[in-house]
């Protein structure tokens, strides 16, 4: 499934972890690697990226001052984009986290979760109630 404008969500059950472990949503990708990238850290940092599978592009990013993130090991996040033409919105839990306009991928792309360890072994993420669907 394509999707340009609409709503993306998901639940993350982070397993043991550590640091700069990182796990997230990719969207509006032509090929599971280029697209938008919302990726949260497991000491409570995040990042909007736009990557185009070489190059990657900080379009915002911070550290969770307003408690939104649930950091650290055996926490869940519900994670949500939210895409109306060049307009990206990002939730947590509900709450907006950030907001900016882009137009690196304008036409509808697939979209899906990721995962990567930097800190833990045998780092895990659960992704439970993915979510999807179309505004117009």
């Amino acid at each position: 499934r394509k999707l340009r404008n609409g709503c993306i969500e998901g639940s993350f059950r982070v397993g043991a972890c550590n640091g700069r472990d990182l796990y997230g949503m990719i969207a509006r990708s032509p090929d599971y690697i280029k697209g938008y990238w919302i990726q949260l850290t497991c000491d409570g940092t995040w990042a909007l990226i736009s990557w185009d599978g070489s190059n990657k592009t900080v379009l915002t990013k911070g550290e969770d001052t307003g408690n939104i993130i649930l950091s650290g090991a055996d926490k869940t996040n519900r994670i949500g984009f939210l895409l109306k033409d060049n307009s990206i919105k990002v939730y947590v839990n509900g709450k907006p986290l950030t907001e900016v306009v882009n137009s690196d991928y304008p036409e509808p792309g697939s979209f899906g979760a990721f995962i990567a360890s930097s800190n833990t072994s045998n780092f895990t993420v659960r992704v439970d109630e993915f979510s999807y669907w179309d505004t117009p």
